[in-house]
């Protein structure tokens, strides 16, 4: 599905970084999951172009797998993301990892991983490298561990430097002080970079990176912890939800920036051959 959306766009330049940066979560910013799996909207590819075409480098910051965002990076030209809660740092144009979790963490990661993973009935996602993905199944669909029985593991004086996020659908454990403004700290420091940087997000483990970002924004689907820190003036709330918050975000910070976008095109309404997938990511984006 990222192959097909990239393709709508059109092919990347060159991966390179840029001095203006923009960190972008996925899930509920870039990305929907209307079909039941990740996808992207022709707001999100909208508002990827227009940062692409003006020299503005995106990078990924999310709760996601590495495997994602290296998979994201590839199919959109992407120069790198943060994975994983600040875990580790994919840098796609120097084609290099930073794992930002130090080596006794991952040796408590590495034992966590087996002690939870033979908890009865919870199942581990393999694509997470500097941290953990847990979840049951209940009624077809994915929900976390009880924090009682996770407080219960991690309470073993072996597991000192890890914590835990716990969320309807799964359990992240990862180690104490990673997360995502950690990650947009150590990406500016990483890359030399001192201009100003905007970042997005709509959940609570965006906070400590819209608040650390110089310009952020959040949609109007954003948590309660988002909106306060909105009411304490460290961030800006679009009217517009998901995806098109997204893109109002961007328009904003163009315009901000002294930069005059052309009209956007239609990338959805292309002459020939509609097919149900465009059809179906178009329609995405009414709500």
């Amino acid at each position: 599905m990222n192959g097909f959306c990239a393709g709508l766009i059109g092919p990347s330049r060159d991966t390179e970084w840029s001095d203006s940066l923009f960190f972008v979560d996925l899930d509920g910013v870039f990305d929907e999951d209307i079909l039941g799996f990740p996808h992207a909207t022709q707001s999100g590819l909208q508002s990827l172009m227009l940062l692409q075409s003006n020299g503005y480098s995106v990078v990924l910051n999310t709760a996601r797998s590495v495997q994602h965002v290296r998979k994201y990076c590839e199919a959109y030209g992407l120069p790198g993301g943060v994975a994983e809660l600040g875990g580790v740092f994919v840098d796609a144009v120097r084609k290099t990892e930073v794992p930002l979790v130090n080596r006794e963490g991952l040796r408590q990661l590495t034992k966590c991983r087996k002690v939870i993973g033979n908890l009865p009935g919870v199942f581990l996602d393999p694509g997470f490298e500097y941290s953990i993905r847990a979840y049951r199944y209940r009624g077809g669909n994915t929900v976390g561990l009880p924090i009682d029985e996770i407080r219960r593991v991690l309470g073993n004086h072996e597991f000192g430097q890890l914590t835990y996020l716990s969320r309807s659908n799964d359990t992240c454990i990862v180690q104490n002080g990673t997360g995502k403004g950690a990650g947009l700290t150590f990406v500016k420091r990483y890359l030399n970079k001192t201009r100003p940087v905007a970042a997005i997000g709509d959940a609570e483990p965006d906070v400590s990176m819209l608040n650390l970002a110089d310009y952020a924004y959040a949609p109007a689907n954003c948590s309660a912890a988002v909106r306060q820190l909105a009411k304490a003036g460290h961030c800006r709330v679009l009217r517009q939800s998901c995806q098109a918050g997204f893109l109002a975000a961007v328009q904003h910070r163009l315009k901000s920036d002294g930069i005059r976008t052309r009209q956007l095109p239609d990338l959805f309404r292309t002459p020939g051959t509609i097919s149900l997938i465009q059809t179906v990511l178009c329609i995405a984006d009414s709500r």
